[in-house]
């Protein structure tokens, strides 16, 4: 995948909740009598998500699979555990899982390091009660569930518009779920709605903000919404200087340097968290958060441009296999089991890639529960894919460019003509190896 930057950093510092999960003590006790406490599999697993955060599922897993054991190898951060996977692999003591992340995808698929999981999933899982366009994301021939499929998704983190309902009531606005709901959710009808909700104090200083926003998270989201492109078809050249990219970018950044509507937020988002912002866009983690809050919200899809849906690029977490397990069969117990509906049941930060549990996510909280169709409209119906061993070179410095945009520092027709040459460059030596 091409956007490995922008969805890099986009959730390093994610904190995952999950849905809290305790054994009886007389599980224990009689697990500890029997044969298998004695001759159990023990299987690793490399992954970034806190430490205890997975405890639950994995109780859960073991309590139905006492012949396994699940060791959780912690490393911090998405990059640094598949780096950690790569280093164990080469010296010659793989882990037998690993969990990866969106911002990983492209390494993954030229790694040659997991198993094909196509085999067993046509075995033992109906495919067809899982999200296509997200499985497809992590299969290295674009097929559901077919071969090459050599990462399994466990949730989605594509983001939708979150809207303070007090605000846009103050600004005497209908709500972006009721103009979508009219087919009339617009740009247009954004501006408009960020114009009027946001507010100064007599010295010029904000007290309430249209959009809050952290630009190299959702600028993805955003260019290819407006018909940007980052290159072509094949992949054989940039398109980041035509026009639908160029002034997506410029219109980010003229939201914050020119109509002063929107603002960089911070990672958890604190203008709106404390009710000053009538947008975000942001993914499905960020409910548990606003959920601790009095902030009166509720989901939206991205507005209407043009196309015929938002586009969008699936992203989330997602479970493997190292092809050098020496414990290939157990290894793919647990991963059955983690993309079960009993499984999945326990993760909270992303909706779950299975029809059955995505349509549940956020209920029973008397909070929005439309948040698995907006994620859905959003980013699976139209979901925009690219030759998935796009090197970073190649994508590195167009997001480098568009920082400098954001930043006010130049406009984005200079900033992305700068660097065309560069991507195209790379491009070209790529397709020749």
């Amino acid at each position: 995948m091409g956007m490995a930057r922008w969805w890099r950093k986009s959730f390093r510092g994610l904190r995952m909740g999950v849905v809290s999960c305790a054994l009886p003590v007389l599980v224990g006790a009689l697990l500890a009598l029997s044969p298998w406490a004695h001759a159990q599999t023990e299987l690793t697993l490399v992954t970034w998500f806190e430490p205890g955060s997975l405890d639950p599922v994995i109780e859960a897993f073991e309590a139905e699979n006492p012949d396994i054991r699940v060791v959780v190898n912690f490393v911090a951060g998405p990059r640094e555990s598949f780096e950690a996977v790569l280093v164990r692999t080469a010296g010659g003591a793989p882990p037998d899982l690993a969990m990866v992340q969106h911002g990983e995808r492209a390494l993954a698929m030229t790694s040659d390091i997991f198993l094909d999981l196509a085999p067993y999933i046509q075995r033992d899982l109906q495919i067809e009660e899982y999200l296509p366009e997200i499985v497809r994301f992590w299969n290295q021939n674009q097929l559901v569930g077919g071969p090459g499929q050599i990462i399994f998704p466990l949730v989605a983190y594509t983001g939708v518009i979150y809207y303070n309902e007090d605000l846009f009531q103050q600004a005497g606005l209908l709500n972006p779920k009721e103009l979508h709901a009219r087919d009339a959710w617009t740009r247009e009808a954004f501006e408009e709605a960020a114009r009027r909700i946001t507010r100064r104090s007599p010295d010029g200083a904000l007290e309430t903000v249209g959009f809050a926003m952290i630009p190299s998270w959702i600028e993805g989201t955003f260019i290819h919404n407006a018909g940007g492109r980052l290159f072509d078809e094949a992949a054989t050249r940039t398109l980041i200087t035509e026009q639908p990219f160029v002034d997506a970018v410029q219109w980010l950044a003229d939201l914050i340097h020119v109509n002063g509507v929107a603002v960089v937020d911070s990672w958890d988002h604190q203008w709106f968290l404390t009710n000053r912002a009538g947008m975000m866009h942001n993914a499905a983690w960020m409910m548990g958060m606003l959920n601790e809050t009095d902030v009166r919200y509720d989901l939206a899809p991205l507005f209407y441009t043009g196309e015929h849906r938002p586009h969008n690029s699936p992203s989330g977490d997602a479970i493997a296999i190292l092809k050098d397990s020496p414990n290939i069969d157990a290894a793919w117990r647990f991963v059955r089991f983690m993309v079960s509906p009993e499984g999945l049941r326990h993760f909270t930060a992303g909706v779950p890639v299975h029809r059955e549990v995505a349509q549940e996510y956020g209920r029973g909280v008397d909070r929005p529960s439309n948040m698995a169709a907006f994620v859905y409209e959003t980013a699976t119906k139209m979901a925009v894919f690219y030759p998935a061993d796009i090197p970073a070179e190649a994508t590195d410095p167009i997001w480098q460019a568009t920082s400098r945009v954001y930043a006010g520092e130049v406009p984005a027709s200079v900033a992305l003509r700068e660097v065309a040459g560069v991507v195209d460059a790379v491009l070209a030596e790529w397709r020749a190896r």
